[in-house]
């Protein structure tokens, strides 16, 4: 696999990989195992940039990711995002800073 390009965030910033691996499906119609092996390959390849919310398949993303991400690199940059409805969970979906807070927690 080529190795993936990075570039600074800003002037001087931090290297980000130009290709931000997204986490939609995992939990859902990716397993634990699979995930890990997508997760090693993308690190292997040079990338740094892992994309989740707290809305993908019910959370399990984040929650996988959670698991999974003990022996990532030093450099992850890891996004989520915030203000969407969670299904069953009072008071989501806001920016709120009482959701944010409790969200990120």
């Amino acid at each position: 696999m080529t190795a993936l390009h990075r570039k600074a965030l800003g002037r001087g910033g931090p290297s980000v990989s130009s290709l931000c691996l997204g986490t939609m499906m995992f939990g859902d119609q990716t397993a634990s195992d699979e995930a890990a092996r997508i997760l090693e390959a993308f690190f292997a390849a040079g990338g740094n940039f892992v994309d989740t919310a707290d809305t993908y398949t019910g959370g399990a993303s984040e929650r996988m990711l959670g698991e999974l991400l003990g022996d990532a690199p030093d450099d992850l940059f890891l996004a989520t995002k915030a203000g969407n409805p969670v299904a069953g969970v009072d008071g989501s979906g806001s920016l709120a800073p009482a959701w944010l807070t409790r969200a990120v927690e």
